[in-house]
């Protein structure tokens, strides 16, 4: 109990971490808190995020002590045996917080405050604002609204142009698709999903280091149809599909699922046997796309090093690893709900009316890994995590068949001509 490296609570819908917290010898009522990440670290401040389960899962970044400085057991109580008495000192602080409630907007002190997307006047209209200007630096968002301006229109020009409808570049979008999707007519194409979890000191037999990504579940929707088909009703037959027991019932002829999910603590390891159903389930060649190729491939790279056995395999499925993500994240299809996000989430309802996340407890992928830690900590009963299982089902397959709609929405943007080109 002296020492605790990027510690995590979790109580009632509210996650809170930290860096490293150090019991003072001299002193054993009180903690030294140090900051081993200098992005967590404004000058002498250190941020403690919290994870606030709301409608729209919100991060909430709070100042509680500077880098230096000894919090006293008033303050920190002791941890891990106290920590219910620390989310409540967390959560009271967090309903006090008032960041700036004057909104004096100034520039070099605003873009350094970790409030500042919750900070900025927002006008709410449904259209573009200033503030979510893509990779726009926060300095220059102060400076132009200093001079006036309000809406993303004002400083990008084009966007105005969104206004009207989605811009889309079609012979782009095709070519895109003609490189990133190279299939034979008997090939079929992979859509993969993971669910993780991280921990500082997983009770795992060997893993790659502390808070690397942990796959506890993978769903696969594998389409063999080829790339001529037009689906009209694909949404409604998915959406049947991911609430069904199995995953299965509805789905158009020719597309099938896959699913793994392990609901053991991290003391029962069966990454092994996820690797051996992932290679098993998608052994014949085709494209394995995925939403953020880099994530994927991190999760696959280490279940290499873990697992050197099934290294040429696990590279195989690297290989074919291609990002669905890119014709939004690359401009090749721009509308205002899309402007500044190419997140699966903010994709889908833009493109797809029908297919929606289910409502449930489990709404977002933060919620998801909050429960899949505690799952995996062994901190649920076994009744209490079998409830859910549902739940984590439907979740992770609504992101793979959210990926095959976007695809067969893409592909009715492009046309039957240029569906056929990609044969």
């Amino acid at each position: 109990d002296r020492i605790l490296i990027n510690w995590r609570f979790e109580r009632d819908g509210v996650s809170s971490e930290g860096n490293t917290l150090v019991r003072n010898e001299d002193d054993p009522a009180t903690w030294t808190l140090h900051v081993a990440d200098p992005k967590q670290a404004s000058e002498d401040r250190v941020v403690l995020r919290l994870y606030l389960a709301q409608p729209a899962f919100a991060i909430t970044a709070i100042h509680i002590a500077s880098t230096a400085e000894t919090i006293h057991q008033a303050d920190m109580p002791v941890i891990p045996s106290d920590f219910e008495a620390l989310l409540d000192a967390i959560t009271e602080v967090a309903a006090d917080a008032a960041p700036c409630p004057e909104r004096v907007i100034e520039e070099g002190k605003c873009n350094k405050c970790p409030f500042f997307s919750q900070c900025m006047p927002r006008i709410n209209d449904g259209i573009p604002e200033l503030w979510d200007v893509p990779r726009m630096q926060k300095n220059k968002m102060i400076r132009q609204y200093a001079s006036g301006a309000r809406y993303a229109r004002d400083v990008v020009p084009d966007v105005a142009d969104l206004e009207a409808g989605p811009v889309i570049n079609r012979t782009a979008v095709s070519d895109w698709m003609a490189g990133a999707l190279k299939v034979n007519k008997n090939q079929p194409v992979y859509y993969l999903d993971f669910e993780t979890v991280y921990a500082p000191c997983p009770r795992l037999e060997s893993f790659v280091g502390s808070n690397n990504r942990i796959p506890l579940q993978y769903s696969l929707h594998v389409d063999t149809r080829g790339w001529t088909a037009l689906d009209k009703d694909i949404e409604d037959l998915l959406m049947r599909s991911c609430v069904s027991g199995d995953g299965m019932k509805g789905l158009p002829k020719g597309v099938g699922h896959k699913e793994f999910l392990t609901t053991k603590p991290d003391s029962d390891d069966e990454r092994e046997e996820l690797v051996k159903r992932l290679i098993a389930d998608t052994v014949v060649k085709g494209p394995i796309v995925v939403w953020n190729a880099a994530f994927e491939r991190s999760v696959l790279k280490d279940l290499q090093k873990v697992f050197p056995q099934h290294s040429t395999e696990l590279q195989d499925i690297i290989d074919r690893l291609t990002d669905l993500a890119d014709p939004f994240s690359k401009g090749l299809y721009r509308s205002l709900p899309t402007y500044s996000s190419s997140s699966l989430k903010v994709v889908l309802p833009a493109l797809c009316q029908t297919l929606t996340y289910p409502p449930s407890t489990i709404g977002n992928g933060a919620q998801a890994t909050l429960f899949m830690y505690k799952m995996f900590k062994g901190m649920l009963p076994y009744e209490a995590v079998q409830r859910r299982v549902p739940e984590l089902l439907t979740y992770c397959r609504v992101d793979t068949a959210a990926m095959l709609a976007i695809a067969s929405a893409l592909k009715r943007m492009v046309g039957k001509n240029g569906a056929k080109a990609l044969l």
